[in-house]
């Protein structure tokens, strides 16, 4: 059965087997980052080891026991011992919190396969729905950031919608779920910066870099209830790429930006440049 295994500190285990619990593992504390392979190749993988570690500290006070080179390895070999295809596929990369004063364990867990190779725009643009919800270390990407996102996005699409946008509960609009938000206000690109409570993560400096090769100004600046209100469009960046926002709170937006980005994936998919310079 595919997906049925992870990798649990470089070793394949099954799924809640007999040696690790992963469920148990999984209602604990962690850290996380999804990673967009590509051929079982992990894009951006020093930006999304850098995440972790910088977390890693902030939280736990120490650092974790994985090199890039370990962990490009361990998500090659757990897409191939899960018979993933050599495509664009998602995986998710768990820390733990540390154990008797030493960094805990680390898993590997298949995801999905992706639609598209590579990073793109999305075929549909989607409806959203902003909802006040908050969560503690709103910069970091945790096990209760996680949470909060997905019961707020389950809630958004039992009500019509496709998709929830984080309100913190003082106004501040942070992303949309656990991926970063963009407003376009004339000529400009907005993003609310990390010191408002936005989740500092690859896919925001992806989403960063893109506006700026694209020739698209682009600033961090809080986004507000009232931003969203009287700005022209909203996109978000995923780890499939770009995804336009048709109506969200009931206002209907533009596309212009989002198409303009979304030409520039097309360009670099055709140069085999899925990987751009975010730090």
């Amino acid at each position: 059965m595919r997906g049925d295994r992870v990798c649990i500190d470089g070793t394949l285990r099954e799924r809640n087997g007999t040696e690790f619990d992963t469920d148990r593992l999984l209602s604990s504390g962690y850290l996380y980052q999804r990673i967009h392979t590509l051929a079982h190749r992990p894009l951006h993988l020093a930006a999304h080891t850098q995440r972790l570690t910088e977390s890693y500290r902030a939280l736990y006070g120490t650092v974790p026991a994985a090199d890039e080179e370990t962990l490009r390895h361990e998500i090659a070999l757990t897409l191939e011992e899960n018979r993933y295809p050599a495509v664009s596929n998602l995986v998710t990369l768990y820390l733990f919190p540390p154990r008797d004063g030493r960094p805990g364990p680390r898993m590997v867990s298949c995801t999905e396969t992706l639609v598209y190779p590579g990073y793109t725009l999305w075929h549909s643009r989607l409806k959203a729905v902003t909802l006040p919800y908050d969560y503690p270390f709103p910069e970091h990407e945790t096990a209760l950031s996680r949470i909060a996102h997905t019961f707020a996005g389950e809630y958004a699409r039992r009500t019509g919608y496709d998709l929830a946008l984080t309100e913190n509960g003082q106004g501040v609009v942070t992303g949309a779920g656990e991926n970063p938000l963009f407003a376009v206000c004339g000529d400009t690109v907005l993003t609310t910066p990390v010191e408002s409570g936005a989740a500092e993560s690859v896919l925001r400096q992806l989403g960063l870099e893109l506006c700026r090769e694209a020739g698209v100004s682009v600033r961090e600046e809080t986004l507000t209830v009232e931003t969203l209100r009287r700005c022209d469009e909203l996109f978000c960046l995923t780890p499939q790429g770009v995804v336009s926002l048709l109506e969200w709170d009931g206002r209907m937006g533009f596309n212009i930006t989002a198409e303009k980005l979304g030409a520039l994936l097309e360009r670099a998919a055709r140069k085999k440049n899925f990987e751009f310079g975010i730090r």
